[in-house]
């Protein structure tokens, strides 16, 4: 993203003050940030402080001789306005231009990222909906709202999304380089699966580790942003995101590999990431009664089948298939015998520091052993971009 110019429009919300923090993290990529403030933002927040960071002047005035409206859009490669508040959006979707910030964006053919932020009720009501749909249909990327608890103390969809959620959403309109990628994903049927699998001991008990599912949820935002047709297959004990269409829980490894083997049936090609974290072993015989406590100082376990060895093996050669893989060490050595064992055409390694972490270090591997790619300490919503950039070029 370096070299870009983003204007980041800021709306009346209590989530402005993150406003400051996504302009940090564009001048960390070198981006040139302008920051365009509705007229009621200003009750939230001073010019003074995002002038500070970019180190210009802030607009907020339409009444301008110098027609911002029309000069700031042109030098431009796209709009963000995060947080987007109800107001804003359902005038933005009518075409009012009663403020700078509406006037811009009615006046620009750039590309136009939304990222919304309001009470749950206000988020779900019907008129903010339409607006959304409609506002899609002519384009706009939206970065659909966390769920979650509101200021007001009301649950549900309407948080501001995570910044790096934000981030990856600029990187996908601003990266020119994917435009080749954007065509390879286009109409795509993809398969991903994210979380740990659970086998039980008992009613209560159970075998199962400490995968997050964020890398798997990452991937199938990135892949349905561009333009692929995404199913996620996420561990039941996740809170399964808002913003991705189809959704398919799963809980033990048959559960999973029903999954896997339902995608391969039903299609002839297409993309398997496998980041989901199967068990590998089970206990010999569950219990459906609570087992006393006695009883789990030893445990009969017995190894569980490799799950893409046992489902995906026989798929079909236009059904290309990602692995993961986590080691401790001898990370690519590792990494490219399970790619082999596992018949994947992909693999995509890191170390045990990944679970339950935001970030991610390792590499990913090609079957086609004449390239690999390593990544150090990222975002795993970056690592995702990589990971489909990657895929996606061969």
């Amino acid at each position: 993203m370096k070299g870009k110019k983003v204007i980041l429009g800021v709306s009346a919300s209590v989530a402005i003050y993150r406003a400051l923090e996504l302009i940090r993290m564009l001048q960390q990529e070198e981006v040139d940030v302008e920051v365009v403030m509705t007229p009621d933002a200003q009750n939230f927040i001073r010019p003074l402080m995002f002038e500070a960071l970019i180190g210009r002047e802030s607009w907020c005035d339409p009444f301008s001789p110098r027609m911002p409206h029309i000069h700031l859009s042109r030098g431009a490669h796209a709009i963000v306005v995060a947080p987007a508040t109800m107001d804003f959006i359902n005038k933005l979707s009518v075409g009012i231009c009663d403020q700078l910030l509406l006037s811009l964006c009615q006046a620009s053919k750039v590309p136009i990222v939304i990222a919304p932020a309001m009470n749950p009720e206000m988020f779900a009501n019907s008129s903010t909906q339409e607006s959304v749909q409609r506002l899609k249909a002519r384009g706009l990327t939206f970065v659909m709202p966390d769920d979650g608890m509101a200021l007001c103390g009301e649950t549900g969809p309407g948080r501001l999304a995570e910044l790096d959620h934000i981030m990856m959403a600029i990187r996908s309109v601003l990266d020119q380089n994917n435009k080749k990628v954007d065509k390879a994903w286009q109409g795509k049927p993809v398969l991903v699966t994210a979380g740990p699998t659970r086998n039980y001991l008992d009613p209560i008990r159970f075998i199962s580790n400490g995968s997050s599912g964020r890398m798997g949820i990452a991937l199938a935002r990135v892949l349905m942003q561009r333009g692929a047709h995404v199913q996620l297959a996420l561990s039941k004990h996740i809170e399964a995101p808002n913003d991705l269409d189809s959704v398919l829980p799963f809980e033990t490894h048959d559960e999973l590999a029903k999954i896997y083997r339902q995608f391969i049936q039903g299609h002839q090609e297409g993309v398997i990431f496998a980041a989901a974290a199967p068990s590998d072993f089970s206990v010999k015989k569950a219990r459906s009664t609570k087992r006393p406590k006695q009883d789990l100082q030893t445990l009969a376990l017995e190894p569980l089948p490799d799950l893409l060895q046992t489902t995906c093996s026989d798929r079909p050669k236009a059904i290309k298939l990602v692995g993961f893989c986590a080691e401790t060490e001898m990370l690519k050595q590792k990494a490219m015998i399970k790619m082999k064992q596992k018949t994947c055409d992909f693999m995509v390694a890191n170390g045990p520091s990944a679970f339950g972490s935001p970030l991610n270090s390792g590499l990913i591997l090609s079957a086609q052993g004449n390239r690999d790619k390593t990544f150090e300490r990222i975002s795993k919503e970056y690592v995702a971009c990589q990971i489909c950039d990657f895929v996606g070029s061969v």
